[in-house]
């Protein structure tokens, strides 16, 4: 009979609005009295034991965490060849804390083999965390986690940056297609409990794609192989910094009969959250020598929530061939209320203006994927994905700007506009991946994939006159853009020894652009072919010390609001418009890494970069306008 196991719910609460943080270092030694470089230091909840901060020793033994929040702590400390230190901690200021390791004994009966995971692990161009070794709190958000490993970056604006440089998101080796505040949000849904590894691909191989300049980070979900019933449901509810109370829930189901799998999961998600913002810029005329400054203060306020749901099927076919699907829905709806207020100064007077902003967003998508694995026998193995996504973004804009002089009485100079822009993307993909090992331990990659993405964006602007609204044809507009990719690899490694081994690929990319603005008539259209080649040597002298050098080309294209022409205004003087004119740049990168003990690891990179893609302020005098391009 097979065994069903269902879980209970899991409820987690956890409040940590406006916590205040501090330093907490030391030094870790063994009984020798010399320092341990390389030990982990752990800051785990007492509660549940999930990790919250971590650090690893310098070369003199002295570790660092900054930013810790107050509150009750235990620390772990572990090293290879010690046993692992527990101490309870209270941090409410600056703390020290130092640690004397004791010496692993090497007696049989101590020994225990286990086939647990390191919390990190590196191969070449890549660093691996294993969530479940690291023990990720639930209730986490996939973004929550990221915020977490190393060397990731997450601005206020939700970009993503891996070792300070911008990078590809991908789902199980899938593109999400998302970029800035929609990528932070689809991240803020996605459940930590559904993944399973973060992989920090600083130097990816041929085989993915060139996007991202520092390389890809690649989210692996959970898959059950355990036969039955599964079932888990968890939720959370939370409070952090500039938001308001979240609650998340999820479900998630698996059913396993050997040859058939069938799984579903469903997840909802509600935040409120605000942002505090202000910007001051001192503006020269080269011309003139006139100065301009420009004092802006915000207070951006939103509520979101999402509704996602997903099912599919897995199914051995035969012994040698395995075929799959799934489908997922999101509804997205999103509300906006922001409250700005603009100075622009000169020598001759200053202009204030007071803008309200009110957005609504309703967001909904459909994506799907099928796949197809073939292994002839143990040493190859063919997979075909085919992939389609179409997401409908529809956004509503309430624009109310009023103009004040010094003395804060009204100048009537004052904008009333309301705009609907509806945002349509499709996307269809294939890809197939050919693996095969050879003799004399070598090991060949190669495949193909084409995919074509659909841009249809509107952006329909009416202005408020003396008579009512009236349509708007200065600031309305309308944009299609087609993007056709198709790319061929290959990668070839060789194991020379039990210390060194080496890997050589090649990527090469065809890329046709067209983008038309029907207002103006105006179309650019743009096809090229870009080659990627990637190398890596790696040396491991013995089990405590991993080397590795390599190279890569990469390419970072614009994203599609960054081509896009349409006018976002944050207020009457100040708005945002993309350029359909902008070449893609491209990174050539030289690694040199050394990892010790899978516990301390340090990277030196050199990066050159060509057509870097910047932000241009144009100031208009006679308007008064700052425009940012």
């Amino acid at each position: 009979m097979q065994k069903t196991l269902c879980s209970l719910l899991l409820l987690s609460l956890s409040v940590n609005a406006f916590a205040q943080t501090y330093l907490v270092e030391g030094t870790i030694k063994d009984d020798r009295e010399q320092p341990v470089p390389g030990a982990v230091v752990l800051l785990l909840k007492p509660s549940d034991s999930t990790w919250t901060y971590s650090a690893a020793a310098d070369s003199m033994g002295h570790y660092k965490m900054g930013d810790v929040e107050a509150n009750s702590y235990t620390a772990k400390v572990i090293a290879q060849g010690f046993r692992e230190t527990e101490q309870q901690l209270t941090i409410l200021d600056h703390t020290t804390v130092d640690f004397l390791l004791q010496q692993a004994a090497n007696t049989l009966h101590e020994v225990v083999v286990t086939d647990q995971r390191s919390p990190i692990e590196t191969s070449f161009g890549k660093t691996t965390v294993n969530l479940e070794a690291a023990r990720i709190a639930a209730g986490s958000s996939a973004l929550d986690i990221l915020r977490k490993a190393p060397g990731v970056r997450i601005d206020g604006q939700g970009n993503i940056s891996l070792n300070g440089a911008n990078v590809l998101i991908l789902i199980d080796e899938k593109q999400t297609y998302l970029s800035g505040k929609d990528l932070e949000e689809y991240l803020k849904s996605l459940s930590g409990e559904q993944l399973a590894q973060i992989e920090l691909m600083t130097q990816p191989s041929a085989k993915y794609d060139k996007e991202g300049s520092g390389g890809i980070i690649n989210l692996k979900t959970k898959t059950i192989k355990k036969k039955g019933l599964h079932a888990i449901t968890n939720s959370s509810v939370s409070l952090a910094r500039h938001v308001h109370p979240a609650a998340r829930s999820n479900f998630n189901i698996n059913y396993n009969a050997g040859k058939l799998n069938l799984f579903a999961n469903a997840g909802y998600v509600h935040v409120q959250g605000f942002l505090d913002e202000r910007l001051e810029r001192s503006i020269s005329n080269l011309q003139t020598n006139q100065v301009s400054g420009m004092s802006q203060e915000g207070f951006y306020k939103e509520t979101w929530e999402d509704y996602n749901l997903q099912a599919g099927a897995d199914y051995k076919w035969t012994s040698k061939t395995k075929v799959g699907m799934s489908l997922k829905g999101v509804y997205h709806p999103n509300r906006e209320k922001d409250e700005i207020y603009t100075a622009l100064s000169d020598d001759n007077n200053t202009i204030i203006h007071k803008t309200e902003r009110r957005h609504r967003l309703y967001k909904n998508s459909l994506e799907g994927n099928a796949y197809l694995k073939y292994a002839s026998n143990e040493k190859s193995n063919l997979t075909v994905n085919l992939d389609y996504i179409h997401r409908n973004h529809d956004l509503y804009l309430l624009f109310d700007s009023k103009g004040y002089d010094e003395q804060m009485q009204p100048n009537g100079n004052d904008l009333l506009l309301q705009s609907d822009a509806p945002f349509i993307t499709t996307l269809y993909a294939a890809k197939g991946d050919y693996e095969i090992k050879m003799a004399n331990d070598f090991n060949l990659e190669a495949g193909l994939k084409a995919s074509l993405v659909d841009i249809d964006n509107t952006n329909k602007f009416q202005v408020h006159a003396a008579t009512g609204w009236q349509d708007d044809p200065v600031r309305s507009n309308n944009f299609i853009y087609r993007e056709h990719i198709n790319a061929a690899y290959t990668n070839l490694a060789k194991k020379f020894s039990d210390k060194w081994n080496a890997q050589i690929g090649l990527r090469v990319e065809h890329t046709n652009i067209h983008g038309e603005q029907l207002v103006g008539n105006r179309t650019v259209s743009r096809s090229f072919t870009s080659l990627f080649p990637v190398a890596y040597i790696g040396y491991k002298p013995n089990e405590q010390h991993q080397l590795e050098i390599n190279y890569g080309r990469r390419i970072s294209r614009p994203s599609y609001n960054r081509l896009n022409p349409f006018i976002a205004y944050s207020s009457q003087y100040q708005y945002e418009t993309g350029n359909p004119d902008l070449l893609p740049s491209f990174d050539h990168t030289v690694e040199l890494k050394h990892n010790y003990k899978n516990v301390l690891f340090t990277a030196v990179e050199l990066r050159r970069r060509n057509n870097i893609i910047n932000p241009v302020i144009n100031r208009d005098v006679a308007a008064n306008t700052v425009a940012y391009t």
